[in-house]
């Protein structure tokens, strides 16, 4: 009897609720969203993630998402809910936490729910953070902060025009590492620049790049050091390069000579390395 009278409840609250938000001036008062973005824990940059589907533990339905940020609806009948971001690089869990009371606003738009003292964790180990804890709004609610994407080499096409060093363009059609790397961007089309990903497991990674005008095949040998380093205790240890060389059977390089970063190591987001001369 005790359930059935719950669900009565919840049911009865829920078409309120309903009839509530028929109404465009109701709408605007509620506030049971969350927006998640996601971001670079080196400058608390917005990030890019491939994100293949977020769901929401419990519900059947997977809710839209872009590279950047997701928004999750909250369910007024409980005061938490886990969400899970499958993405190329791995499965992020998030458990939101959250208070809500229901509050008559007015005869015509009846009852709301307010969200409050929103909470964020994640059990999958990543570094979250609060950013609002007022659900509601276009704002930012949670920060998704990722560790370091620590193995991605970047070159510029350079060409020599009266003695100085210009921006190039190389036709690719494609791109192919030596091991299972993870999409890299751009990887065909007129390049300007490329970011390649170098293998963590070996000191050494061959990039085939499949080359038209005119049609021919280059590779790339990288060669590095391996360190092991904790940047960010949220992180762990991690592995990261330095040291990098880079030798092609196509292309002359030369190492980018700036005071402000170390050229021949990886940074996230990547910095250039190497110019890379036709």
């Amino acid at each position: 009897m005790t359930k059935v009278r719950k669900s009565a409840v919840i049911l009865v609250l829920w078409a309120l609720f309903g009839a509530c938000l028929d109404q465009p001036d109701c709408y605007n008062l509620t506030n049971n969203t969350v927006n998640i973005s996601y971001r670079k824990i080196f400058d608390g940059a917005l990030d890019t993630v491939a994100i293949e589907s977020v769901t929401i533990v419990g519900f059947d339905s997977v809710f839209k998402s872009t590279n950047r940020a997701v928004t999750i609806p909250l369910d007024f009948t409980k005061t938490g809910v886990s969400v899970v971001l499958d993405a190329v690089e791995g499965t992020r869990l998030i458990d939101l936490g959250y208070k809500v009371q229901p509050q008559f606003v007015s005869e015509e738009c009846g009852p709301r729910f307010l969200f409050s003292e929103l909470t964020a964790s994640s059990p999958s180990g990543d570094s979250v953070r609060i950013l609002s804890g007022t659900p509601g709004g276009e704002a930012s609610h949670v920060a998704i902060y990722r560790c370091p994407r620590n193995n991605f080499v970047r070159l510029a096409f350079k060409q020599v025009v009266d003695e100085d060093n210009v921006k190039d363009t190389v036709s690719i059609a494609s791109t192919a590492a030596n091991f299972e790397a993870l999409t890299y961007y751009p990887i065909s089309g007129e390049l300007s620049y490329m970011n390649l990903p170098l293998n963590l497991n070996t000191t050494s990674t061959q990039i085939t790049l499949e080359l038209s005008n005119p049609s021919r095949v280059a590779t790339l040998t990288f060669n590095y050091d391996l360190v092991q380093k904790t940047v960010f205790q949220v992180c762990g240890e991690q592995t990261f390069i330095a040291n990098v060389q880079v030798s092609s059977d196509v292309f002359e390089f030369k190492k980018i000579e700036t005071t402000r970063y170390v050229a021949d190591s990886i940074y996230d987001p990547p910095k250039i390395n190497f110019a890379a001369f036709q």
